[in-house]
Order: structure tokens, then C-alpha cells, then sequence
């Protein structure tokens, strides 16, 4: 995702295809966000997830705020919600893979073809 600092911009379909799994480690507390180069000035221009087995995962700001983050604070996926919580790990990694595309689609970055 990123070459040293380069984060490019991902498509619905490559977002879904790599940060369904990684929400998912977000949401069980596997995997941690950070924001690297926030200053008191301004926003870190891209989001860097770790605590997935030495690989670190970068997002744009941008799509991170604007399709990931949605995703993540949807009452669909609270830890509330047995409705989807009490589905096997693999199906819950995949409605995390469609919410993600459909948000990215939301956004802008292209059409979603699950």
C-alpha cells in the first residue's frame, strides 16, 4: 500500500479486497491505527494500521476518513450487534469486505463488483 510515505489511491475492489480483513482485526482489537504524521497543525495525510504479523497497512487520509471510518463506526458492525458477531469470522470478514467497496464506490473510487 505505501512506498516510503507514497500512499496511492486505492479502488473500491482493491479496498475491499485487502481492508475487509484488516477492519476486521481493527474491530477485535488484533490490529491498532496510528496516525504518524499528525502535528497540532494538521492531519496525518495517511492512516498506518499494525499487529498484523509485521505487515503495516497504509490508507490515504482521505479515504481512510471519507470510506473506511464510516465502515468501522456503523452500528451494522458494533460489538453490540450478535446479528453479525454471531456469524462465523469468515462471513464477518466478508460483509467487511462489501461494506468497504460499496463505501469506496460511496466515495467515489470507482464501481464495486463483489
Amino acid at each position: 500500500m505505501s512506498l516510503r510515505g507514497f500512499v496511492r489511491t486505492l479502488s473500491s475492489n482493491e479496498a475491499a479486497s485487502v481492508l475487509g480483513l484488516v477492519c476486521y482485526k481493527i474491530l477485535t482489537r488484533r490490529a491498532s491505527v496510528e496516525f504518524p504524521l499528525t502535528t497540532v497543525t494538521s492531519p496525518s495525510p495517511f492512516v498506518r494500521v499494525t499487529g498484523l504479523g509485521g505487515v503495516l497497512v497504509d490508507v490515504s487520509g482521505t479515504q481512510w476518513s471519507g470510506a473506511v471510518a464510516p465502515v468501522l463506526l456503523s452500528d451494522q458492525f458494533s460489538p453490540l450487534n450478535l446479528a453479525t458477531w454471531s456469524l462465523p469470522e469468515d462471513q464477518v470478514i466478508r460483509l467487511l469486505s462489501d461494506a468497504i467497496g460499496l463505501s469506496f464506490e460511496s466515495a467515489g473510487y470507482g464501481p464495486y463488483i463483489p
